[in-house]
């Protein structure tokens, strides 16, 4: 049997008794010890000895470490790990293959931590599963007979590890092939980028709005004209037209970048789509940030061909003019800017945009 040690939170003692002890405090009445008991082997440096050592179940049922020959392959393992913020950390049962043998843990409002011994033969597993404002993990440590092999998961990549890769007969497509346009104010642009694999922005969360799909995964992709689906859990994918397929002529994907500015920033005008009047469009996905007294909010949608030109034409970037919400102007569909009419903007307050955009 090896000794491994990957957390700091045990130390070795010999006051009252030789043990490895644990100890932890985050407050009054939010304490924890955890000990267990050495007899008749001394670690050096803090680690016992390989194959010099055995643990045994006393007759009162306490776990101690003796002196004795174990030559199996077996781990005995001191592992830890914290909770994030106003979150909380376990044992993952489901993820645990092993034996724990001791625990110490506690915690308050803001802030938990956890420490474990636990015996692990070759190939399973010593898990937990922490909380927070972060996000919830899974951090898994796995004896392989020679070191330990530690991975972290997001809870939703580790209920999905077993999940069959994306492929063309596991993806519900849209029919079509789209144009892509980002729409942002007055500006309209050709294209998106998809980066690592995936089209995201930096919103709350991970900001991703879609996946890629027989994409690289390692480098930047620029995509005029696509294909879009669902996968198994209905998320968005987004993939690169087939070659000799054309794209639709009457729809088009649009990228709409609705944004109310900051503290320093408020003569300049804040941009928004009236939603519920924006004509015949269809939702993708969308993604939210909340930045101070300003915000940002992406939404990928499917829109009749010159829909995006429709709504920028009627924005006014000019400062002091104030927020705008726009609708979509039938009248004005197929025109060109120079025909328009001018439309005047509806003015918004910041607490209405905020509003709007935390819904």
């Amino acid at each position: 049997m090896k000794h491994i040690k990957i957390s700091k939170g045990w130390s070795f003692g010999t006051k009252p008794f030789p043990a490895f002890w644990s100890e932890m405090s985050f407050g009054r009445n939010k304490n924890d010890e955890a000990f267990i008991g050495v007899n008749g082997v001394a670690p050096v440096d803090g680690v016992l000895p390989e194959n010099a050592f055995k643990v045994i179940k006393t007759q009162e049922g306490e776990i101690l470490i003796v002196g004795g020959e174990d030559t199996t392959p077996r781990c005995l393992l001191f592992a830890g790990a914290s909770g994030g913020y106003r979150g909380g950390v376990e044992v993952f049962a489901k993820g645990t293959t092993g034996r724990v043998l001791v625990e110490c843990s506690a915690a308050n409002n803001l802030h938990s931590a956890i420490e474990v011994v636990a015996i692990l033969d070759v190939g399973q597993s010593l898990a937990f599963f922490s909380t927070g404002r972060g996000g919830d993990t899974v951090e898994v440590h796995t004896w392989n007979g020679t070191a330990v092999d530690s991975t972290v998961w997001t809870k939703q990549a580790w209920d999905r590890r077993n999940d069959p890769a994306r492929s063309e007969e596991n993806i519900s497509w849209i029919p079509g092939n789209f144009r892509i346009f980002q729409l942002r104010g007055n500006n309209v642009d050709s294209g998106i980028i998809l980066e690592n694999g995936r089209l995201a922005r930096p919103t709350d969360g991970d900001g991703r709005l879609a996946h890629g799909f027989n994409v690289p995964c390692d480098s930047k992709v620029e995509l005029n004209a696509a294909r879009f689906g669902r996968d198994i859990h209905g998320e968005l994918v987004v993939a690169p037209m087939k070659v000799g397929e054309s794209v639709d002529r009457d729809r088009c994907v649009v990228l709409v970048h609705e944004y109310a500015p900051g503290c320093g920033a408020k003569r300049w005008p804040s941009f928004s789509v009236n939603w519920d009047e924006a004509g015949p469009v269809e939702h993708l996905g969308s993604v939210y940030r909340g930045k101070g007294s300003g915000s940002d909010s992406y939404a990928l949608i499917i829109a009749p061909v010159g829909w995006a030109e429709n709504i920028a034409a009627q924005f006014v970037n000019e400062r002091d003019l104030g927020g705008q919400v726009i609708s979509f102007k039938p009248e004005n569909h197929g025109k060109k800017e120079e025909e328009m009419p001018v439309v005047p903007a509806t003015p918004a307050t910041m607490a209405d945009l905020l509003d709007k955009f935390s819904k």
